[in-house]
Formats: structure tokens, sequence, C-alpha cells
């Protein structure tokens, strides 16, 4: 997303010639450099063939785009991991369902909302997010990690309930203790619920969070009584908390075409 203000008109041409007013920050088309444009078409090269799951899938993608976002691919495919056929990979351990979310998402630089999920995709539920999360985490995606991080916050931020319990079982199986993941289900809970005890009388008795989950729910809650006091956000609130500090890294999308347009979609 490209944004123009006083500090960055110079470096931004509108279309029309016009200069910017001054103390206006606006949304504007951008034309991509020719360093950019070149980095842009650069990454539709080869097409290199993944199989996932069992029964296989193959999927079909360019090279340099899984390359430019995937530390992982990157390593795979120009490191030491040298294979008889240089265009096929064979992915173990991951779900074919949430390998084709990131593969829309590569395409698109969009997680689909439940309501316009791609047919024959799973809807992006917030158990589905963080499974999304876990991949993008194991395969090196800081940028599909973000955009999940964000798509969770705007997907709690609609009158849903809370996450269900083996969405936290699965998320603290599969992460250590800073993982961002964590931090975000445990504040999500602050934003949704008063008090601890409101969120423990929505739980099921036999479905008792973790042990180190309610640990963390503990410190949370004492943490934001201290600095807000006992409040419930609204969904406006949720929506526009600051979910910077749960990214990583500096954005690496390209965008498509000769030029990016400021507005940008809730899931990007």
């Amino acid at each position: 997303m490209a944004f123009a203000s006083m500090t960055d008109k110079d470096q931004v041409r509108m279309p029309n010639g016009h200069e910017i007013p001054s103390g206006v920050s606006v949304p504007v088309l951008v034309f991509l450099t020719r360093k950019a444009d070149i980095a842009y078409r650069s990454v539709y090269d080869t097409i290199v063939h993944i199989s996932v799951g069992q029964p296989a899938k193959i999927f079909a993608i360019h090279k340099g785009l899984l390359c430019h976002y995937s530390t992982y691919f990157q390593s795979a495919f120009n490191g030491n991991w040298v294979e008889a056929d240089d265009t096929a990979r064979r992915l173990e351990g991951e779900d074919v369902e949430v390998f084709q979310i990131f593969h829309d998402w590569l395409y698109n630089r969009r997680l689909f909302d439940p309501d316009e999920a791609v047919p024959g995709n799973l809807s992006l539920t917030g158990f589905v997010l963080c499974r999304v999360f876990l991949f993008a985490d194991r395969r090196g995606v800081t940028a599909l990690k973000n955009a999940t991080i964000n798509a969770l916050y705007l997907y709690y931020a609609e009158d849903r309930p809370p996450y269900p319990d083996e969405a936290v079982r699965y998320v603290y199986e599969n992460t250590t203790e800073s993982s961002a993941l964590r931090r975000v289900l445990v504040d999500l809970i602050t934003y949704m619920f008063p008090k601890l005890v409101n969120y423990l009388q929505w739980v099921d008795d036999d479905k008792l969070p973790l042990t180190e989950y309610m640990r963390d729910l503990v410190v949370a809650f004492d943490r934001s009584y201290m600095h807000h006091g006992i409040r419930y956000l609204n969904n406006s609130d949720m929506q526009a908390m600051d979910r910077a500090p749960y990214f990583e890294g500096e954005s690496q999308l390209l965008y498509v075409g000769q030029c990016v347009h400021g507005v940008s979609s809730p899931y990007d």
C-alpha cells in the first residue's frame, strides 16, 4: 500500500501531473520505478511443480515468486538441496488445503474471507488462519505471517465467538514462548472479555485451556487492567488496533501490474 504525504510527495508522480495539496495525506496511484518493474517481472520466470499431501496434489508455481516470499524455497532451489529434476519438489508434512491458501495468496497477495473463499478451499476461520500462520512460519514466509495476523484481528472483530480450544492447543504445541501468534491469541481474549473470569465462564469446564496459555492470560489481563482498567472493545475498536507490534520485517510485497492503488483489502 502506498500513501503520499508532504514528506514523500517529491518522490510520487500523480498520473495527471498534479501536485499533492500541502498537508494532505491521501491514497494515490504510484508508478513503479524501473528497478521495481524489473523485480516484478523477474519473479514470473520458470514454472516449478510442488507436490503436497497424500495422495499428492501438484501445484504449478513460478519459481521466482516462491523464492521471493519464502526463505525455505529460496534455500531449496538456490542452495544445496539438489535433485535430479530442478523444477519439481516434494513438500512433506503440509496439508494440501493450507498450501492451496498459500498458493492463492502468492498470486493475489490476499487472504480471502470466508464469504469469498475460492470454491473447494477452506473457509478462513480462526483455526485455519492459525494453521496458515504456522505453515508460513515453518516455510519462512514473513509477509504471509503478517497478513495472517491482520486477518485474525479483522476476523474476530466481526462479533465471532473466541477461537476453539483445539486452536489454542494446536498453536501452543507448535510454537515457542516468543511466538507472535501466541501473543495475538492472548491479546484478542483481553479485547473480547472485560475480565478473565468472563472468559472462563465461556469455556467448557471439561475443555479448560492449557496451563501455559492460562499463565499468559493472567499476565495479559493484569497488564491490561493496569493500563486501561476494565474494558471491552467493540468491533470498530478492534479493527483500529495497531497490529504492527506483531509484524516481522519489512514488506516484501510485489505489486501486480504497472501501478498500485493506495486502497487495500483488509485481508491484504
